[in-house]
């Protein structure tokens, strides 16, 4: 290591060290090692499986979801032999993906701008909330980064290397999730544009240079999911993975308007949501703009990346958690155009303070300030997650531990999973069922028949979706109405009572942030019932 090294060790320790502590942090706190729905239990079930030399199967099936997320976790299991270690999973990547955005953004701008970006990411609401669960979003983000990365030294080296891992990313990226296959296109897109502004001529040897770094690109891109090639032959008796084309048919279908309509829907999210950190998100990013308008380069590559990154949104559905590969892009132009700002103070301002550390520090604290409702929101929304999931598994485990084996359970719909092309296809795969080791009947099913054909029905109810406030989300009112019709027409007798309740700091961060009437406490509280027909 010579002195050049050195000095650029020096230069971005105290910036990765920062970026660390201030990621990994909260994370600790808000880590879920809880299953909850069926995409967990697939993952978790599918890496103990593989661990144990059963195959990639979940509670008898086979695990429909790519592998790549089961496979991380596998090292982990070793160690921690329970669901702690898929999260442990997600939030290593999570906090790599932070740092290679850091990367990217030195690589791109400058190391504050760097740091801002990756700040911005860690914080964000859907990239926090699925890095402390266990959930595949943060190592495909994590590996997309690292195939930016390589990319953009494409055009300072000249050797075939950086096409080499860039396609291995891409191709590990797309074995965590399938919809990061997209990404497979940016450096032909990015040599395309380079043809159409003339910063690269037409010639032979041109055009021979592009096939082979195309030929290497793409062995290495289809490298990783030959893994997942001869999972599907094995277990689907196909190379591609028919059962989660059939599981996603509904995003698939083609559907003319669905296209402009979730277009609109992203628009109207990336301007009004704190996934983006917005109004104040939305000012910054056309700052941004403005600043980049000079470095037409830097500038095409972010929008390359954030269309690529836009393409599953508008193709499929506008998700939370399908928002993420866009982030990136977004917060890079975001850092961009606050680093501007930071810069004007600097040169007018803070003239005089020549520590790096108080630079930093006023950095933070700018990014803090401006940004602090939407750090609360996004804690409040992973402090939500964590009570429900943990208050779910003791309520379903009490469930398993003190009543007959032969019991059944009647439940909610997110307790008991409302998909039913999921179930059509064999994968009735759910935490409940997982933790209560009984079959489970939705709410809104024939109670009668129930009772009629099995000695002992319990039902677990949590409050929470039965509040008015919650009647508008997704199969609440169907829920709600459910439940208390059940309340109406049989016996319920309470056996069990599990209560959670959010963490008083952060609803006094909550009510001092926003308007305390709209933020009171809310908590989860979870009732078995013992349910019998009335006499």
């Amino acid at each position: 290591m010579n002195d050049t090294d050195t000095q650029k060790i020096k230069e971005h320790l105290p910036y990765l060290l920062s970026l660390l502590v201030l990621a990994l942090l909260p994370r600790i706190y808000f880590a879920t090692p809880y299953l909850f729905d069926g995409d967990p239990v697939n993952y978790y079930l599918g890496a103990k499986n593989l661990l144990e030399g059963n195959g990639y199967i979940a509670m008898g099936v086979p695990v429909i979801w790519p592998v790549g997320y089961s496979l991380t976790m596998v090292p982990f299991l070793i160690i921690w032999n329970s669901p702690l270690a898929g999260v442990i999973s997600s939030v290593t990547a999570s906090l790599f993906a932070v740092l290679a955005l850091y990367t990217l953004g030195c690589r791109l701008f400058s190391r504050r701008t760097g740091f801002i970006a990756a700040l911005l990411l860690a914080f964000s609401e859907s990239y926090l909330f699925n890095s402390v669960n266990i959930a595949s979003d943060t190592h495909a983000l994590l590996f997309i980064l690292l195939a930016a990365i390589q990319i953009q030294k494409i055009n300072s080296e000249s050797n075939w290397i950086p096409y080499l891992l860039s396609g291995m990313f891409i191709g590990v990226a797309t074995l965590m999730r399938y919809p990061a296959g997209v990404f497979f296109l940016l450096p032909f897109v990015l040599t395309a544009v380079k043809y159409l502004n003339k910063e690269k001529a037409f010639s032979k040897k041109n055009i021979a240079g592009e096939f082979r770094w195309i030929t290497v690109y793409s062995i290495a891109f289809l490298l990783p999911l030959s893994i997942q090639v001869y999972l599907n032959i094995e277990y689907w008796n196909s190379i591609f993975p028919i059962n989660y084309t059939l599981v996603n048919e509904p995003i698939l279908t083609f559907s003319i308007m669905k296209y402009p309509l979730n277009f609109m829907r992203l628009i109207y999210r990336i301007v009004s949501t704190s996934d983006f950190y917005t109004p104040g998100g939305v000012l910054i990013l056309i700052l941004g703009f403005v600043n980049l308008k000079k470095n037409d380069a830097t500038l095409n590559f972010l929008i390359i990346l954030a269309v690529l990154g836009a393409i599953p949104l508008i193709g499929f559905n506008v998700k939370p958690r399908l928002i993420i590969p866009l982030l990136p892009p977004i917060f890079l132009i975001m850092a961009s155009g606050l680093n501007y700002v930071l810069k004007f103070l600097d040169e007018n301002f803070f003239i005089r303070i020549k520590s790096i550390l108080i630079k930093r520090l006023i950095t933070a604290s700018v990014v803090t300030i401006i940004f602090m409702p939407h750090l609360v929101f996004s804690f409040r929304i992973a402090e939500f997650n964590k009570m429900e999931s943990q208050a779910a598994k003791e309520a379903f485990t009490w469930v398993r531990d003190h009543t007959p084996g032969s019991s059944v359970v009647i439940t909610q719909s997110p307790y008991y999973g409302h998909f039913n092309i999921w179930e059509a296809t064999g994968q009735d795969v759910w935490a409940a069922k997982y933790y209560s080791e009984r079959k489970m009947f939705p709410v809104f099913g024939n109670i009668d028949s129930i009772l009629s054909e099995n000695s002992y029905v319990f039902a677990v109810i949590n409050d929470y979706w039965q509040s008015a406030e919650n009647a508008r989300m997704m199969y609440s009112k169907r829920n709600i109405d459910s439940v208390n019709s059940m309340f109406n027409n049989y016996d319920l007798a309470a056996v069990k009572t599990i209560d959670s309740e959010e963490n008083y700091l952060l609803w006094k961060l909550a009510t001092l942030t926003f308007h305390p009437d709209v933020y009171f406490i809310r908590h989860h509280k979870f009732t078995v019932y013992h349910v019998k027909n009335r006499d």
